[in-house]
């Protein structure tokens, strides 16, 4: 496999180039990350990010003009296939705001309202933009089933331990390092408010979602773990094309959805909700 470092190289040398030989040379890039896709490690979705990043910045030098939101809504998904979730959130943050994953948002609140979320996703319906919501869903979710666990330990075990063996305990439950990193969480004794905020915020961007592709979540809460994700097209797919687009989501987001203990569970009852 053509090494990370490797791939840099050769699209650092591209900026040097005169305009059609970068056209040329980020036309046949971007066949690499295709190949990376059909190997299911971690190291394959680290070069994939890497890749992206390095890419997004050579496309920034030659079109100045042109942000860089479509790379940065492609490397979302892969934070979240990493657990990156602080990172996942800011490059979210940042994407809304200035419309490139390299913005000087860090450290984001993930109790924060999501008003700027949905104020920057509001009125699209690009392919893109369903990538964004569709991983930042990913991430409240993700938080939001770790601190229904944080609040569940707290409430059964809290009152049997002192306070320092609790605080040990409590640090092996959460998933996210947005929980674990997160002071107003990890110090509340009561987190019902939270949690209540965090579902609300979901609950608009699983609509949100929807909007986008209706057939998305079905597929995901459908799929059976066992089968392989990336599997030949049916006909259904073929012939609509929203179908299509919704298998293009699933083969993007699928895999961190199934890693997550409990991420499909709510995605069945919301759809079951709807029927």
């Amino acid at each position: 496999m053509l090494s990370t470092s490797k791939m840099r190289d050769c699209l650092v040398v591209l900026a040097g180039h005169p305009m059609p030989k970068v056209m040329e040379g980020l036309t046949v890039g971007m066949r690499l990350p295709v190949f990376l896709q059909r190997i299911n490690t971690t190291q394959s979705v680290r070069a994939q990010v890497e890749y992206y990043e390095h890419f997004s910045s050579i496309y920034a030098h030659n079109f100045s003009a042109t942000p860089c939101y479509e790379f940065g809504c492609i490397i979302l998904p892969l934070l979240a296939r990493l657990n990156q979730d602080q990172n996942l959130h800011d490059s979210v943050k940042n994407l809304c705001t200035t419309g490139t994953i390299h913005g000087l948002i860090r450290d984001a609140d993930i109790l924060e309202p999501i008003e700027f979320f949905v104020q920057a996703c509001e009125g699209s319906t690009s392919q893109m933009t369903a990538d964004l919501i569709l991983s930042f869903a990913f991430l409240k979710t993700k938080v939001l089933l770790d601190l229904t666990r944080l609040d569940a330990a707290t409430t059964t075990i809290g009152s049997k331990f002192p306070q320092e063996i609790m605080d040990l305990i409590l640090l092996g439950v959460p998933l996210s390092n947005t929980v674990t990193d997160n002071r107003a969480i990890m110090e509340s004794n009561d987190l019902s408010a939270i949690i209540t905020n965090l579902s609300s915020q979901v609950d608009i961007m699983y609509t949100m979602a929807h909007k986008q592709n209706k057939y998305f979540w079905r597929k995901l809460a459908l799929h059976d773990p066992n089968d392989p994700l990336v599997g030949i097209p049916t006909a259904e797919e073929m012939a609509n094309r929203g179908h299509e687009f919704a298998r293009g989501l699933f083969l993007r987001h699928a895999h961190h959805w199934f890693q997550t203990p409990g991420a499909i569970a709510p995605i069945k009852q919301k759809i079951e909700s709807r029927a």
